[in-house]
C-alpha cells in the first residue's frame, strides 16, 4: 500500500483581539477546507488557532490542523483522519512542541517533536500501534538549524512574511526525523473570483514539502488572499493518479 497523502494543512478582524499587534491571524480563527481528488469529493480538512496554551510556564499559540477521509477508496492513499499541533513562542515565531496524529482503522501513531531552540536540539518521540495492536516505541535526539520550524508553524510562520512576486523564501523546517532547507517561490499577483467577488491572490509554490503537512508528495501551489491575513483559498497538489485540492468553504466576508 502506497505512503498515506496526508491531507491538512489562516485574521485579522479586531485589533483587541490580537495578542500580538503583527499576528496576521485572530486568536479564534477557524478556516474549513473542501478535500478534492480529481474533482471527487473525498473529505475535510480544518486549520485552526486555538488561542493560547501554556507549557512549562511560557504562553504559546497553538495551531491545529485536521483532516478526515470520507471516500473508502481514496483512504487507500490517504489518511482516515490525522491531526497536527504546534506551539509556537509568539515574540519569535519558533516552535517549542509538534504533535503528529494519524488513524486508520484500528491503526494510530504518534509523533511528539520537542524543540529545544536555544541548543539546536530536538527529541523526537515515536508512538505507533500496529495492525495486530503492537506497540512500538522509539526516540531520538537530532540537532537542529537555527530558528528551525516545524510543518505547521512553517505556513503561519509563512503569513508573517511580505511577499512579493520573484522572492523566494529559504525556510529550515524539521519533519520526518530530517532538516529540510524548503524553497517557497512567490510566483506571481492575478485576480481570482472568489466567493463571489473578484480578489487579489498571491500565487505560490513550495518546492519541497514532507509527510506531517497537507500532501506527502508531488508539486504544490497555494493561492493566498493577496492582503496582511493572506489566507489560502486553494492548495493543490499533483499526487498519483491525479490532482488533490483544498478549497475553502469559510466565508471571507461575514
Amino acid at each position: 500500500m502506497k505512503k498515506s497523502l496526508l491531507l491538512a494543512v489562516v485574521f485579522l478582524f479586531f485589533l483587541n483581539d490580537w495578542t500580538y499587534a503583527e499576528a496576521p491571524f485572530t486568536l479564534n480563527e477557524r478556516l474549513k477546507y473542501r478535500a478534492t481528488w480529481n474533482f471527487i469529493p473525498v473529505g475535510k480538512a480544518s486549520l485552526e488557532v486555538k488561542g493560547m496554551k501554556n507549557i512549562d510556564g511560557k504562553s504559546l499559540y497553538h495551531f491545529v490542523a485536521s483532516t478526515k477521509c470520507t471516500l473508502f477508496l481514496i483512504s487507500l492513499f490517504y489518511e482516515l483522519e490525522s491531526k497536527i499541533e504546534s506551539f509556537v513562542e509568539p515574540n519569535s515565531f519558533v516552535p517549542v512542541k509538534y504533535i503528529g496524529y494519524i488513524k486508520r482503522g484500528k491503526r494510530y501513531r504518534q509523533d511528539t517533536i520537542l524543540y529545544d531552540q536555544e541548543n539546536h536540539r530536538a527529541t523526537w518521540v515515536h508512538f505507533r500501534l500496529g495492525k495486530s495492536l503492537e506497540e512500538h516505541h522509539e526516540k531520538e535526539v537530532m540537532e537542529i538549524p537555527l530558528d528551525v520550524q516545524d510543518p505547521l508553524s512553517t505556513f503561519y510562520y509563512l503569513r508573517t512574511k511580505k511577499l512579493e512576486p520573484g522572492d523566494i523564501l529559504s525556510i529550515p523546517v524539521n519533519a520526518d526525523k530530517k532538516n529540510w532547507d524548503v524553497k517557497i517561490k512567490i510566483l506571481r499577483r492575478e485576480k481570482r473570483r472568489f466567493q463571489g467577488k473578484s480578489r487579489k491572490v498571491l500565487i505560490i509554490e513550495p518546492e519541497a514539502w514532507f509527510q506531517a503537512a497537507f500532501f506527502r508528495k508531488g508539486k504544490m501551489i497555494l493561492w493566498l488572499t493577496d492582503d496582511e491575513r493572506k489566507i489560502p483559498l486553494y492548495i493543490q497538489a499533483r499526487v498519483p493518479f491525479g490532482i488533490a485540492t483544498l478549497s475553502l468553504v469559510t466565508k471571507l466576508d461575514k
